[in-house]
């Protein structure tokens, strides 16, 4: 597949957020599904105030944690958009090779409906691994998948990591150009440098099917 003419492989993450609706006070984000106390602490720090601020005005609400967060809609989203990929079981409950890792769910605020939801794995390296991200069928084209994509990049940016990394399926591939990632061959060196090393040390996941694409992650932005 011929990708579109890109924009600088640096393009700020999370610009295409469309703007905010009415504005409303502060929706806290949540944390649910954690894991026992014996497991790895979570990482996101999905509690933090610039991220509520992103989402606030939009009333929107982001919930982290391990595989229950989001509750049984967040499963069948994710499920359901990735159902059919063979191998990614393990990413789906947050098993094996990505024990470590959380979903990122994000919420309307009021109704607690589940609008998208991601798989996200800090990674060694300062990369911030997005496995899984889908947003809900009904609720596609409304600025959803973007939203969180702003927010998973200005979590990346509070952890002080360097590159993001996703798995992209050919029906998300515009989307992602679109947030400025690209495939290895279009993308920096620093990208590229980053993506080689987790590959060769089996630290990234390419499902069958899917396209490994990346972006550099700002740092000393706001989300």
């Amino acid at each position: 597949m011929t990708l579109p003419a890109r924009p600088m492989c640096g393009a700020r993450l999370g610009e295409d957020l469309p703007p905010p609706g009415p504005d409303v006070g502060p929706t806290p984000p949540r944390r649910s599904g954690r894991r026992p106390a014996s497991s790895p602490a979570l990482q996101l720090p999905c509690d933090d105030a610039a991220i509520a601020a992103l989402l606030s005005p939009r009333k929107l609400a982001l919930d982290c944690g391990g595989a229950s967060a989001g509750g049984d809609e967040a499963t069948k989203l994710l499920k359901a958009s990735f159902g059919s990929l063979s191998d990614n079981r393990a990413a789906l409950d947050l098993t094996g090779p990505f024990k470590d890792a959380e979903r990122a769910v994000l919420l309307d605020s009021e109704t607690r409906h589940v609008l998208a939801a991601a798989v996200v794995h800090v990674r060694a390296g300062s990369v911030l691994e997005v496995p899984l991200f889908a947003t809900a069928k009904k609720f596609r084209g409304q600025g959803f998948g973007s939203a969180l994509y702003a927010a998973l990049a200005g979590l990346g940016r509070r952890l002080g990591l360097q590159t993001l990394v996703v798995s992209a399926t050919d029906e998300s591939r515009a989307f992602w150009v679109r947030q400025g990632l690209h495939a290895k061959t279009f993308c920096g060196a620093a990208e590229k440098s980053a993506m080689s090393s987790l590959e060769q040390r089996g630290l990234v996941t390419s499902f069958q099917n899917t396209t490994l694409m990346a972006a550099p992650i700002p740092q000393g932005l706001e989300p």
